[in-house]
């Protein structure tokens, strides 16, 4: 099942590079690059979160793929507004 994001679209975490932030408005173009590998995307802001103390972004499964954690599931990452 697809959960609805603040935006009103479907999530879907294997779709797309999607972000979640709490402040910047929904609709931003970020790039977030991990600072352990150096590996960068460009993704839209279209959720609020992340929830978990510490956090600045969360990612769509994707995202984190394509950043090369989603095993390690967190990793110190560098957020851009385009």
């Amino acid at each position: 099942m697809k959960n609805p994001m603040a935006n009103g679209d479907l999530f879907n975490m294997y779709d797309s590079n999607l972000a979640a932030h709490k402040k910047l408005p929904l609709g931003t173009t970020i790039r977030i690059t991990n600072l352990t590998n150096g590996l960068s995307i460009i993704a839209e802001v279209t959720d609020r979160g992340p929830f978990k103390p510490g956090r600045c972004v969360d990612v769509s499964m994707r995202g984190a793929e394509k950043l090369g954690f989603k095993q390690a599931g967190i990793t110190q990452v560098k957020v851009e507004v385009l």
